[in-house]
């Protein structure tokens, strides 16, 4: 039966893009962006946090990701009503794993295919059971079978390699896995239009164990024999560009093996058949085509049995045919030009808009295999159809790269900044395959449902998904680097920090042997106190010295006094030098001091922005820059602590003499802090952020 008959579904319907334009805009607010004049930014942004937070802010006003949840439930719906109770349809989570779109799913009696890891971590935040998950890695770790094994999880084996794998994780379990496992074959079908997206054609693929030839068919069925948990079949054909037949005859090849399968083992030893994804969805109009009924009748014709052998479960994986049609990209036109063209026809006005290869990345790298309908509005939400003189336009997205276009030579009204760009059909592998190339903020996802307004059409809109921040951008590539950017560090109330006090060759491992051989438990004593701070969340400051005659003056009068000292140590941050036991991390600072103190620093104000409860001291030498900082700080109102067996001297008697005198007077004494700190190491060097008076404010 024809599925147009049994199940209504269908993608976002034009008639409801400019209700949900318009409320989208009223979402944002009354007044756009592009409204606001810079005075008027100016006062709404008082300070470097608040001048982040509006880039934020505007940015996720600038595009969005829009799902129509009542065009995806009927899809749902209709994926069920269109095959047997005892067929799952897993949704590729690749498509979209949105969480709001894996609970739909679940909630509707899906399951979810996951192409790694992170696919099924996130499958399972969604509550889906276990057995309804579907783990297809063709590159699965030895520890990530553990784990999957552990919950439970479905997994589908790419190789006999995997299966051997498998089998030793399941002997040296203490109780038997819960988990259903199958090989994937390859089936070899060929006819796809699109080669990147046809696994299945030749028997060179990434994907499967081939069946090409009687000997490697025969290999599948010995493992069978070899194995006794081993009891599903699995084969997806291709993705896009693959058709209904071919999806068939890959069906057709995975039931006959199957059989072949149980005949050899004498039982029926599979319980599973998956039979992949790969429907196509054409983009071409609202309507969804092809139906869900079109496959399952071609099913039936080419493996009756998948539908009347009720006793083995199938698994379809389908991601781009069941998310494509529910999902619609709003972006707006930030520039518009077009320059003039000696002796041409005609004029070519280019639209650049801030959605491009970061969130199209299929569209933009591969133009000729993935085309989206646009349509365009104004900065109100109206439909410009009819209202401009129509042009030809290229339409540029954001980024630094000459391929980065969304259309090229299309044929639409005349647009200018702050009109909108609508691009249909991008529910799936959009958001999914976001681009870290120029490192820009991910759009917001919002969802909507329609529903009457005061007896007309209209929607109702739900934000799913924040615009991404800056600060998830410096994770990505930093491993948490915050202090660059102008946005001040969160810090809890009476935080403590240590300062660390030119700890460097120039005054410990230049030094004679005979004045190191005086604190021989100073590196390990420097490495657990500084450990032992950043494992308690302590700030830590490296200062080092950075004297020259014209930031320091009294380095001539130094000079002849003590001709056999070195006068001048500078602090060239790009050719720094470092003790084994005291490397710098990435976030920690760097403050160049020009005297023996810190009071021509930024330290000092920087410390107080902060709330700091207590400073730590340590370093070389204490008679000298470690007493001079420690007095700089008691006289700014901090409560200060010297770690005595953290410092060292020019010799043991001068380091004891600075201790009892200055000790308990304007500084506490600690000694053994580093004995919680773990044993001291060479620790791994990363370079620590610059503290100036131009940046402590935004640090």
């Amino acid at each position: 039966m024809s599925q147009s008959t049994t199940c209504s579904y269908r993608g976002v319907q034009t008639e409801d893009i400019p209700s949900v334009l318009k409320s989208l805009i009223e979402a944002w607010g009354t007044q756009t962006p592009t409204q606001k004049n810079d005075e008027e930014e100016k006062k709404s942004a008082s300070s470097n946090d608040d001048l982040v937070r509006l880039v934020e802010e505007t940015t996720s006003q600038k595009s969005a990701v829009v799902y129509d949840l009542d065009a995806l439930r009927s899809t749902f719906v209709a994926a069920n009503d269109s095959f047997g109770s005892h067929f799952v349809h897993a949704l590729a989570a690749k498509a979209c794993p949105l969480p709001f779109v894996l609970e739909e799913a679940v909630s509707h009696g899906l399951g979810v295919e996951c192409a790694s890891f992170g696919e099924c971590a996130c499958a399972l935040a969604a509550s889906c059971d276990a057995d309804k998950i579907v783990f297809d890695s063709p590159a699965k770790t030895h520890a990530e079978l553990v784990w999957a094994l552990e919950h439970g999880i479905t997994i589908n084996a790419d190789n006999l390699d995997e299966l051997e794998r498998i089998d030793s994780i399941l002997g040296g379990r203490s109780t038997p896995s819960l988990s259903v496992v199958g090989l994937r074959i390859n089936p070899i079908v060929t006819g796809g239009t699109i080669d990147m997206y046809a696994v299945s054609s030749t028997p060179t693929s990434k994907f499967g164990h081939p069946l090409h030839t009687p000997s490697s068919r025969k290999l599948v069925v010995d493992a069978f024999l070899k194995y006794p948990w081993l009891n599903a079949v699995h084969a997806h054909v291709g993705s896009a560009g693959t058709s209904i037949k071919m999806l068939a005859e890959g069906a057709a090849k995975v039931v006959h093996l199957a059989d072949e399968i149980d005949a050899a083992c004498g039982c029926v030893r599979i319980k599973m058949l998956d039979i992949g994804g790969g429907l196509a969805c054409s983009p071409a109009t609202d309507e969804v085509t092809p139906k869900w009924g079109d496959y399952a009748e071609a099913l039936r014709a080419a493996a009756p049995t998948l539908f009347s052998n009720a006793s083995r479960r199938v698994f379809t994986e389908f991601g781009r045919s069941m998310m494509l049609k529910s999902g619609l990209i709003v972006t707006r036109v930030e520039y518009a030009k077009e320059p003039e063209l000696s002796g041409a026809a005609e004029q070519l006005r280019t639209a650049v808009v801030q959605c491009g290869a970061d969130l199209m990345m299929r569209k933009c790298y591969n133009p000729g295999n993935n085309s989206h309908r646009i349509s365009v509005y104004d900065e109100a939400g109206n439909d410009l159809t009819g209202e401009r003189e129509v042009v030809t336009h290229n339409i540029a997205g954001p980024l630094c790269f000459a391929g980065d276009y969304l259309q090229k030579g299309v044929e639409l009204p005349r647009l200018q900044e702050g009109d909108y760009v609508v691009i249909r059909d991008c529910g799936a592998n959009t958001l999914s395959t976001f681009s870290r190339h120029c490192s820009r903020l991910p759009p917001p996802v919002w969802s909507f449902v329609k529903e009457d307004v005061k007896g007309g059409g209209g929607v109702k809109l739900t934000l799913q998904v924040e615009g991404g921040k800056v600060e998830e951008v410096l994770k990505f590539w930093s491993g948490g680097l915050t202090r660059s950017i102008g946005r001040k560090k969160e810090r809890p109330e009476g935080g403590t920090c240590l300062i660390v006090v030119d700890v460097q060759p120039e005054y410990w491992s230049d030094l004679e042997p005979t004045v190191r051989a005086e604190f021989p438990d100073f590196p390990n004593n420097f490495a657990r106190t500084l450990n032992r701070c950043r494992t308690g969340g302590s700030e830590i400051v490296w200062v080092r010295a950075d004297y020259n005659q014209d930031a320091s003056p009294w380095t001539a009068q130094f000079a002849e006094l003590n001709p056999d000292k070195q006068k001048e140590v500078t602090c060239d941050t790009a050719n720094l030098k470092w003790e084994e036991f005291a490397m710098p991390q990435r976030g920690e600072l760097l403050v160049a001091k020009p005297s023996w103190g810190v009071k021509d620093t930024a330290l000092l104000d920087w410390l107080k922005q902060g709330h700091f409860k207590e400073v730590l001291v340590c370093g070389l030498a204490t008679s000298v820059c470690v007493q001079q900082t420690a007095f700089g700080l008691f006289e700014a109102g901090f409560k200060v602590s010297v770690v005595t067996d953290a410092c060292a001297d020019r010799s043991r008697k001068r380091h004891e003499a600075a201790v009892e005198l200055y000790g308990g007077y304007m500084y506490h004494v600690v000694e053994g802090f580093g004995e919680g700190g773990g044993e001291g190491g060479a620790g791994v060097y990363g370079a620590p952020t610059v503290l100036t008076k131009d940046n402590f404010t935004s640090l």
